[in-house]
């Protein structure tokens, strides 16, 4: 039996209980709202709890290009060259970044705010979630993380801007990510169940005779090969990042993204690699068009 949810419909709103929304994260001009499910007219419940049955992301305000990220969009399969990329694609990224399009990472990284999305971080690097995906995932083709290197400058730039200077970051990356990851995951799904455990035995019950052992909820994270490390191309946002995905996620699409472990296979062989290839990507032709 295989259960989906529909998409929201336009009459959604009606159902929203603004009662009981809260701000959940706020950060820059980006906040997200938890709201539940507004009961129904002969539905008695309290208005004091909140479900998140609806997680609400705000941008205010937002630019043209943040409303050009959330509509209806066409990809179109696209060659690109270094020119392309220099006199087309460089100058509307420094222009998103001068209008603060990244400016919710430096919070971040800077300890300003949402230090409880870090989940690990050392002198080089730090794992950050991604608000719109729990940690762990309920399913593990959603699981979803973001490293960030702590290098400064590191804005305004993509793969395009990656050489041999970059190495040893990257490489820490596909070396110390994978396992932080496994061991993150497998730590918090044991202590979920252990407190799951923990409420369930926990009355005054004589009877010792059995116990009962509580499965994790979450689905088993087997081993650190199951991390796939990848940045995409074009990215969302130019504070240089690598994305984490599970082996079984969605997200691993040809034409948007290449595998770490080739970018650093890359520019091993050559430091100027992605100064020099054209590359072939599917992309945003309204958000990138000339």
């Amino acid at each position: 039996v295989v259960i989906k949810k529909t998409a929201l419909s336009g009459t959604v709103l009606s159902q929203f209980n603004f009662k009981t929304m809260s701000a959940h994260t706020a950060n820059s001009i980006y906040t997200t709202l938890c709201v539940d499910r507004a009961p129904p007219p002969d539905e008695s419940s309290p208005t004091s709890m909140v479900s998140c049955d609806y997680v609400v992301n705000v941008i205010c305000p937002a630019t043209p290009a943040h409303v050009a990220k959330f509509s209806k969009k066409r990809f179109t399969l696209t060659s690109e060259t270094i020119s392309d990329y220099e006199t087309k694609i460089f100058p509307k990224i420094q222009q998103m970044v001068q209008s603060g399009w990244d400016q919710w990472i430096h919070s971040i990284l800077d300890g300003v705010t949402e230090q409880n999305m870090i989940l690990y971080q050392n002198d080089i690097i730090a794992i950050v979630k991604d608000e719109r995906v729990d940690f762990p995932p309920k399913t593990m083709s959603e699981m979803h993380l973001l490293v960030f290197p702590k290098q400064r400058p590191r804005t305004g730039q993509t793969v395009r801007e990656l050489s041999d200077v970059d190495l040893s970051w990257l490489v820490h990356i596909q070396q110390v990510v994978p396992q932080v990851v496994f061991d993150l995951y497998n730590k918090k799904n044991t202590t979920d169940t252990a407190a799951g455990s923990d409420n369930n035995n926990g009355s005054t019950s004589n009877d010792t005779s059995s116990t009962t052992t509580t499965a994790p909820t979450q689905p088993a994270l087997q081993s650190p090969d199951e991390v796939v490390l990848l940045f995409h191309y074009l990215p969302t946002y130019f504070y240089i990042h690598v994305h984490v995905h599970h082996t079984s996620s969605e997200a691993l699409r040809l034409g948007k993204s290449f595998l770490l472990l080739d970018v650093i296979e890359h520019i091993s062989r050559n430091g100027q690699h992605f100064r020099q290839v054209r590359l072939n990507c599917i992309r945003d032709e309204a958000r990138w068009a000339a």
